[in-house]
């Protein structure tokens, strides 16, 4: 007993430093685990953040293709205007020409099959 009790106070000092190094060995443990939590929160994280930067990529394509079609649409009532006007005017020159003379039979066949063709243009542009 006495040789046990000998052998503690001897080695004492070797004791006290494996106990200061077994603490800081839990301490370095302790800060690795909570490093790997800190790393699954900002793997999800940087997950959402990605999914959210998706997510605006594809509303933003959409707007830009929305406003490319909205550019389009006063350019293309434009072009519908003036071709309203020159188709207006045919129709309209077509019936003046019918009301000044007397128009035969096969006369007034052609006229409406021009009519037909003018107001087929005239649907083919509003669509």
């Amino acid at each position: 007993m006495e040789s046990e009790k000998q052998y503690y106070q001897e080695n004492a000092m070797m004791f006290a430093r494996l106990e200061e190094l077994a603490g800081k060995v839990d301490g370095r443990i302790a800060k690795v685990r909570t490093f790997e939590q800190k790393i699954i929160g900002l793997e999800f994280e940087l997950k959402k953040v990605k999914e959210e930067r998706d997510d605006l990529k594809s509303r933003l394509a959409f707007v830009k293709k929305h406003q490319a079609k909205v550019k389009d649409v006063p350019s293309e009532l434009e072009g519908l205007s003036a071709e309203n006007f020159t188709i207006r005017n045919k129709i309209a020159k077509i019936v003046t020409d019918i009301e000044g003379e007397e128009v035969s039979e096969e006369g007034i066949r052609e006229l409406i099959q021009t009519l037909i063709s003018e107001i087929d243009d005239c649907i083919s542009l509003l669509k």
